[in-house]
């Protein structure tokens, strides 16, 4: 700070207190208390990623560790670290007490494990792979994205259950297997690629979006719910004709 004040960075304690002792009192107390055993020091840095800031925070500790003076880095730069890694950081629990509360509340209606089970299991591959695109597209979990998992689970679990309680319906009906699947995909799949893509189309303007997180955010959320259409239609109905005689068995003693 001295040699920014004075172009000077060779000054002497005493010099140094007696250049901030020439300066208006406001000024002097934003850089060091009443009693001269404070100081505030301010350290210019280009913007950073969260992993990049994250190292720069622990190296510049690492280096002041071992100094006489008791020193505390802070800013916003930090502020921002600490709260982004506190929003961020919980989204694995996040999501696994979500997963739980879907199996329980599902669990409660349907009063049977494998029905219940049954819809959770594609939105479990959706998030799995949800996390592998983002790795591979470069986009960094932020405190939006780290919601997308909740988002899936409740998207995703609301497609998987309508197609499958269509095809219970048909099955009530006297289908069989394979003539209850492709009348419950033809039905009522209308309706869910319609939602799907309309949800998709209205995400999709976030993408335009200047701020960073928000188009990431928007280009995940498009990637997540065409990843839901996908496993509905694709990953549920092999399941779904898997476990037939466990959810129908069930169902007709309902």
């Amino acid at each position: 700070m001295a040699e920014n004040l004075s172009g000077d960075n060779d000054l002497s304690y005493e010099e140094y207190i007696d250049m901030i002792d020439g300066l208006p009192s406001q000024q002097a107390s934003m850089f060091v208390n009443e009693d001269n055993t404070e100081s505030l020091i301010l350290v210019n840095i280009k913007h950073l990623p969260n992993d990049e800031l994250d190292e720069f925070v622990i190296e510049l500790e690492s280096e002041l560790k071992d100094t006489d003076m008791g020193i505390e880095i802070t800013g916003k730069s930090v502020l921002d670290l600490e709260m982004v890694d506190g929003l961020t950081s919980g989204r694995v629990r996040m999501t696994l007490i979500g997963l739980l509360l879907v199996f329980g509340a599902l669990l409660l209606i349907y009063r049977n494990p494998v029905k219940a089970l049954l819809p959770i299991i594609p939105v479990v591959l959706i998030i799995g792979m949800s996390s592998g695109v983002m790795y591979l597209l470069g986009i960094d979990y932020t405190p939006i994205t780290s919601t997308l998992g909740a988002l899936v689970l409740g998207m995703g679990t609301e497609m998987t259950v309508m197609l499958m309680e269509r095809y219970l319906e048909e099955r009530k009906l006297g289908e069989s297997e394979t003539e209850a699947i492709v009348t419950a995909v033809s039905k009522i799949g209308k309706a869910i690629v319609a939602s799907g893509l309309t949800t998709i189309g209205g995400f999709s303007v976030l993408m335009a979006s200047q701020f960073v997180i928000l188009r990431d955010f928007g280009l995940m959320t498009v990637i997540n719910i065409s990843l839901a259409l996908f496993s509905t239609f694709i990953v549920l109905p092999p399941i779904i004709l898997l476990l037939d005689r466990f959810i129908l068995r069930k169902n007709k003693g309902n």
